[in-house]
């Protein structure tokens, strides 16, 4: 009997296991965090006999991730960024398949360790900045960031905030009290490092949340729950107000984004601003993708392409990006209109599911994650398709019955 449960013991340590060094991959290692999932894979291969696999909307939704990519994969069949392309997104059905198999205790661990390395990374990019804060000031002010983990990508380090935050929201083992002060802890770090991205997905969260939250309320009459998500709108807009106070980064941030406006010329000098380098190499990729309508170039053939097509228009000079600053553009580059609409359709089907289900953190993990889309190429790399897959897999299973079978975590 003792051998019978210790055996269950280690069992059921292997996914909590898994899922450290996947987050310690994700703050420092592309390469840990492949491995994980290539561990989590082999876990749902070895258990898939002795198991029973309850069907869900969400997760054959994660499983069409597997068939999308090849809308841009069939022009160069044989090319290694292909298969890189779909590795990543391989990431969609491991993430699924794994969190419904995960116990309470073991999916509430994932959790708050997301939130220690939140914190972890906060404590890094401010203690940065207290050690040099004239120059990170001045570098605000010329469009820089504070360094991050994750590779020092600052928006998908945003982003990972924003979704940490979201899930300790919909948490039910902690406190009123302790989930506020986590908040108030991750909203201030977002407006003090000043990724606009982050800010909009924040802002997103925020109501989208307060709106579902003051639908199943009864608590006061109908015109005081009516006017709650506007209260929030409002609270938005004060802390942002003193934000721009208070950081002197906000306040860099800001003068930076007036100056790289105003400064906008459709000329290959933008290649050293930040939104002006995206506005640019977005309207070259416009212009390219009217050319390859139907089909697209292939994802392997997107840098090739626009590069070439900056050549050719300004000979000499050379572009340096590789992909445009935008989803949608991405996939019509790659995969033409054709892989646009399936794009879309996929994409959005977890908010239609979610607005059905009234499920308050897939609909607004969606939405947060659509509208980086507009300005990112947030779904075509690995650590933002880590943070749409797993954000949105955790958001989904908290919402499902607690009572459900563990799975692969005993």
């Amino acid at each position: 009997m003792l051998q019978q449960t210790n055996k269950s013991r280690l069992k059921a340590s292997i996914p909590a296991a898994i899922i450290l060094l996947m987050l310690v991959g994700l703050l420092f290692s592309r390469a840990i965090l492949s491995i994980s999932h290539g561990l989590f894979l082999l876990i749902f291969i070895l258990n898939y006999r002795q198991q029973d696999f309850p069907s869900s909307g969400m997760q054959g939704w994660s499983l069409w991730a597997l068939i999308l990519p090849l809308l841009g994969c069939w022009q160069m069949p044989f090319s290694a960024q292909h298969f890189d392309f779909l590795l990543t997104w391989a990431m969609y059905p491991i993430a699924f398949l794994s969190v419904s198999r995960l116990n309470e205790s073991t999916l509430h661990q994932f959790i708050h360790w997301c939130r220690l390395a939140a914190f972890a990374g906060i404590v890094y990019a401010i203690s940065s900045y207290l050690l040099s804060q004239a120059a990170w000031v001045k570098a605000y002010g010329a469009g820089q960031s504070l360094p991050t983990f994750m590779d020092t990508d600052h928006v998908r380090f945003g982003l990972f905030l924003c979704g940490t935050g979201l899930l300790t929201w919909l948490s039910n083992n902690l406190s009123v009290r302790t989930k506020f002060i986590y908040l108030l802890i991750l909203l201030a770090a977002i407006l003090f490092m000043a990724v606009r991205t982050a800010w909009v997905a924040a802002s997103i969260l925020l109501l989208t949340c307060s709106f579902y939250a003051n639908n199943r309320t009864s608590n006061g009459s109908a015109f005081r729950r009516s006017l709650r998500p506007i209260f929030i709108l409002l609270l938005i807009i004060v802390a942002a107000s003193l934000g721009f106070l208070l950081f002197p980064t906000v306040q860099q941030k800001w003068a930076y984004m007036v100056y790289d406006w105003q400064q906008y010329a459709a000329q290959p000098a933008q290649m050293g601003y930040s939104d002006g380098a995206r506005r640019f190499v977005n309207t070259l990729a416009w212009e390219v993708a009217g050319k390859y309508t139907l089909t697209g170039t292939g994802w392997a053939n997107i840098a090739p392409t626009l590069q070439a097509a900056f050549a050719e228009k300004y000979p000499g000079q050379t572009l340096g990006f590789s992909w445009p600053f935008n989803q949608w553009l991405f996939w019509w580059l790659g995969s033409g209109v054709i892989g646009v609409v399936f794009f879309s359709a996929w994409l959005l089907f977890p908010l239609i599911k979610g607005i059905q289900e009234k499920n308050s953190g897939i609909v607004a993990w969606t939405l947060a994650i659509t509208a980086s889309c507009w300005v990112e190429s947030t779904l075509s790399f690995q650590y933002g398709v880590w943070l749409h897959a797993w954000m949105l897999a955790l958001a989904w299973r908290l919402s499902q019955n607690k009572n459900a079978s563990a799975g692969i975590s005993g």
